[in-house]
């Protein structure tokens, strides 16, 4: 079974996107940057970078990344975005 990486954290994936869609998502955050400020929310958001894989694997194995604020935040969004398969990894910040 072939294994499914998220855009995200692929910067391969990320450099061959049509130049028209880098556009639009650089708009988008653009964008939401200008709705931000504008309501006075200018808030910085300090989020960590977490290394999820299978012990059974090690680090050289199956290993993604999530963005989170901490270790409750990162487990959740990796649960959210890999289902229960997240219950058998370990994580760390990286």
């Amino acid at each position: 079974m072939d294994r499914i990486k998220s855009i995200t954290f692929d910067k391969e994936a990320q450099d061959n996107l049509p130049q028209h869609i880098k556009d639009k998502m650089k708009a988008d955050r653009d964008n939401a940057r200008k709705k931000t400020k504008s309501k006075g929310l200018n808030i910085p958001i300090v989020t960590k970078r977490w290394l999820f894989w299978f012990e059974s694997e090690g680090k050289e194995g199956y290993t993604f990344e999530i963005e989170a604020k901490d270790s409750n935040d990162a487990y959740d969004k990796a649960y959210d975005s890999y289902g229960p398969q997240v219950a058998g990894m370990m994580y760390q910040i990286i």
